[in-house]
């Protein structure tokens, strides 16, 4: 059976990263993050823009936040720096990705 990217590695690249990344408030903490990141690894699709999965992320947002103080408008670029994480690590990028990650 096939683990997950999140199970693999991606937990502790983006507890180890989150710091780093633009939209990074300090008034949260990783937990805060954790559920946008799992659910733009997760609902990464090749063949299938962010901007076509954002509805259906945003959806499901308030199912699988669980304690995160993110709103999805807060949570929507860290689901979307998942989402480019995978899609770059699975070899399926551009050099726009770069940019728009």
């Amino acid at each position: 059976m096939r683990r997950s990217p999140w199970e693999s590695s991606e937990n502790t690249y983006w507890r180890e990263q989150y710091r780093n990344e633009p939209y990074f408030d300090r008034i949260y903490c990783y937990a805060d993050y954790l559920p946008a990141y799992r659910l733009g690894c997760e609902s990464y699709t090749h063949g299938i823009s962010f901007d076509s999965a954002e509805f259906q992320m945003e959806v499901r947002w308030n199912a699988v936040r669980g304690n995160s103080r993110l709103n999805w408008n807060q949570a929507r670029a860290a689901a979307r720096a998942g989402w480019f994480r995978v899609k770059w690590i699975n070899g399926f990028h551009t050099s726009e990705d770069q940019q728009l990650a």
